[in-house]
C-alpha cells in the first residue's frame, strides 16, 4: 500500500466517523437549529427583516 492510499484510508474514515456521529446527534435530538436562520431573516433572536413602506 502506498502513502497516498493510507491517507486516503485515513481520510475517508474519518469523515466516515463524523457521519456517523452526526447522524447519532440528530436522531437522538441533541442537534437544535442554528441562530440566525434564513427563516428568521439572518438574525439572532429571530427578529426578521423589518421593512419601512
Amino acid at each position: 500500500m502506498t502513502a497516498v492510499d493510507r491517507r486516503r484510508q485515513v481520510f475517508l474514515r474519518g469523515l466516515d466517523i463524523e457521519h456517523t456521529f452526526r447522524m447519532i446527534k440528530k436522531s437522538l435530538g441533541l442537534t437544535h437549529p442554528s441562530r440566525g436562520t434564513r427563516e428568521t431573516g439572518g438574525e439572532p433572536g429571530g427578529r426578521g427583516c423589518t421593512k419601512v413602506g
